[in-house]
């Protein structure tokens, strides 16, 4: 009777469509993947959201294997994870996953290259770098904020790449980005006065400013020698505040006059909260 009962729920599922999942198959891909490096805290949540979106065993195993590569040439692998739940949970056929997983995979190993050739191979920078590149941002541009970092504060590096990721999400030319990228690096600028500067030069370009308006209205008159030296931030009322440098935290952090709050993340919908979080709002 038992034996009948399942034939015909078996039976049922085929004719319904549904797939058939057979726990030999996901036990496989399981242990596969965790043999090969990948953390099994990250597996099992991924195997579970795979199963509810109604992939098979198979089809989740091809979404995993630019996971799976990234663990075999020593690369950080959470970029790719990141992109593989993000997609789950938005219900992307898979087919269409695994290609994202693979073009991820593209813009990890390339950023896992830059950063180690600037002497900076942590996970974060790999991971801010990896989603700017992604969002069309240049190896160039990505390879001289690299360099420029070299020796800054911790987390300066994925702090200004994931501003100048935002404000080409607005639509800034990546050319004036650079440029900016180089002055907060330039300036020393701590993170919360990094994101006041993303904020007021995406309001101002799409107020109609150029690039190089929003910076001499940005920095005022004096430029930046590269030393980190205290230098005049307009505030937009025609006042100066000394930026940057190694002051207290009270110094320099009156608004730019966008009115906005600097502990909110960069650019519109982030996953990720700077160098701390994790995420993507790319499918």
């Amino acid at each position: 009777m038992k034996k009948m009962f399942a034939t015909t729920i078996w039976l049922v599922m085929v004719s319904l469509g549904a797939p058939i999942l057979r726990a030999a198959d996901w036990a496989e891909v399981s242990d596969t993947a965790v043999r090969d490096g990948l953390p099994a805290e990250h597996v099992t949540p991924i195997l579970q959201k795979a199963r509810e979106a109604g992939y098979t065993a198979d089809q989740t195993a091809q979404v995993l294997k630019p996971a799976l590569e990234a663990c075999r040439q020593g690369l950080p692998a959470r970029p790719i994870l990141d992109k593989i739940e993000e997609g789950l949970v938005k219900r992307i056929q898979p087919e269409t996953l695994a290609q994202a997983g693979e073009r991820r995979y593209r813009y990890l190993d390339q950023a896992a290259s830059l950063a180690k050739s600037a002497d900076q191979p942590s996970d974060d920078v790999i991971y801010s770098a990896t989603l700017a590149l992604e969002s069309g941002m240049g190896e160039q541009t990505v390879q001289k904020v690299l360099n420029e970092s070299r020796g800054k504060r911790p987390g300066q590096a994925q702090t200004v790449i994931e501003a100048g990721e935002a404000m080409m999400l607005n639509g800034m030319d990546e050319a004036s980005v650079s440029t900016l990228m180089s002055d907060c690096l330039q300036r020393n600028l701590r993170r919360s006065e990094v994101l006041r500067t993303v904020r007021y030069s995406c309001q101002q370009h799409q107020a109609g400013m150029q690039g190089s308006a929003i910076r001499q209205s940005l920095w005022g008159q004096g430029q930046c020698d590269g030393t980190g030296n205290p230098v005049q931030l307009h505030d937009g009322s025609g006042s100066g505040q000394q930026q940057g440098g190694g002051g207290s935290q009270g110094q320099g952090q009156q608004s730019l006059g966008t009115g906005a709050d600097a502990t909110q993340p960069m650019g519109p919908d982030r996953g990720r909260q700077g160098a701390g979080g994790r995420g993507s709002s790319r499918p």
